[in-house]
């Protein structure tokens, strides 16, 4: 059958084309790359492959940055003792090195990418840049199933700018590539397809392996959501355990890290700029402080009260959002654990979460935004 312009197929084709390109001009126009201190430790972890000993891949790191990053920048990644104490010692190198390798996929694409045209450390910055690129046109597929073309625009735009998500594509972290896989989990679940929902978490676990915090907790919330409704058979939730534990161990082998070592790496790990906390007086004032910082950072941050009222609202008056309440209400419950147990609170961990959150809240208000409706 012949296609006209104004066949659906054509519509729906220029649309993902417009929102492409309102994509890449958006991150490609007011990104500015932002270099901190992990993409050291990235960049010697990509190296690695090539089986350079601890000195050599060390001091190549270092050159590559110097050469690479503007002065100023290049001094403040190398500025204060501990980080001073780790430009000199190969042996505290390698041991933030073998974190860097708990994110195997996010190392593998980096190193592709530096064997294809990218230097290592521009490989970081491009993968999250079409990271967020792909998050942007997944906001956008995800509400234009529910709603118009114009307004499922306006709201993509609106969620990118507000909840910051150019800052992601501004990283060389793998925060964009991860948070692409959170997102696409929360879809999946809501559409029930299981097999997405197992390739997706298993690549975000291998992304950044602490973020199976957030797919235990929200995949147990869709569980108790649906236990009366539609009960997750016990054949689901075996397969998604053996998922969960096939991609940490995946990470294990690669990093030739134990879990138990990943999490205890993060806890005494302390910041750059003071060093590890190793005493056992200090480890206990900091879980302390944690618990307190985590709880008022995460349940009093600035948007928990606005959105938890929106929560609260969609469960009173939309029939069937049991579902969308709950996994909001995992994510948020992961959001706080995940703070406490790797204690960073740096605004980039928040942009995910606040993103889903509203995307999920969103999906269980189709029903009620019926001018918007298609």
């Amino acid at each position: 059958m012949k296609l006209t312009l104004n066949s659906n197929t054509v519509r729906t084709y220029s649309y993902y084309i417009t929102i492409f390109f309102i994509a890449l001009v958006y991150f490609g126009t007011q990104c500015k790359p932002e270099y901190n201190w992990d993409l050291l430790p990235y960049t010697g972890a990509v190296l690695a492959f090539d089986g350079l000993n601890d000195s050599l891949m060390m001091e190549r790191s270092y050159e590559l940055a110097k050469k690479e990053l503007p002065a100023v920048t290049y001094q403040n990644l190398i500025h204060g003792e501990y980080r001073d104490r780790i430009a000199h010692s190969p042996a505290l190198f390698h041991e933030r090195v073998k974190i860097a390798t708990t994110r195997p996929l996010y190392v593998t694409i980096q190193f592709i990418l530096a064997h294809i045209g990218f230097s290592i450390i521009q490989a970081g910055i491009v993968i999250s840049g079409a990271s967020c690129v792909a998050i942007f046109l997944l906001l956008f597929y995800w509400l234009y199933e529910n709603y118009r073309p114009l307004p499922a625009l306006a709201l993509t735009i609106f969620i990118a700018w507000f909840f910051h998500l150019r800052e992601l594509a501004q990283l060389s972290t793998p925060d964009g590539l991860n948070g692409l896989f959170v997102l696409l989990f929360c879809y999946y679940l809501l559409k029930r397809n299981e097999s997405a929902i197992y390739g997706t978490m298993l690549a975000g676990i291998l992304t950044r392996y602490e973020s199976a915090l957030v797919f235990i907790i929200v995949f147990i919330s869709f569980i108790i959501a649906n236990r009366k409704s539609a009960p997750v058979g016990k054949e689901m939730l075996w397969r998604f355990i053996f998922s969960v534990f096939s991609g940490i161990a995946m990470v294990s082998i690669f990093s030739g890290m134990y879990p138990f070592d990943m999490v205890k790496e993060h806890l005494f790990l302390g910041s750059f700029s003071g060093g590890p906390l190793v005493s056992g007086e200090s480890y206990t004032r900091l879980m302390f402080s944690l618990l307190a910082a985590g709880l008022g950072s995460i349940y009093l941050y600035k948007w928990y009260i606005p959105l938890a009222f929106m929560q609260i609202y969609i469960r009173k008056v939309v029939p069937g959002s049991k579902s969308e309440f709950f996994i909001a209400e995992g994510i948020w419950l992961a959001l706080g654990i995940r703070f406490i147990l790797f204690p960073n609170a740096e605004a980039r961990f928040y942009i995910i979460p606040l993103i889903a959150i509203t995307m999920v809240l969103l999906h269980a208000l189709k029903d009620k935004f019926t001018r918007l409706r298609k």
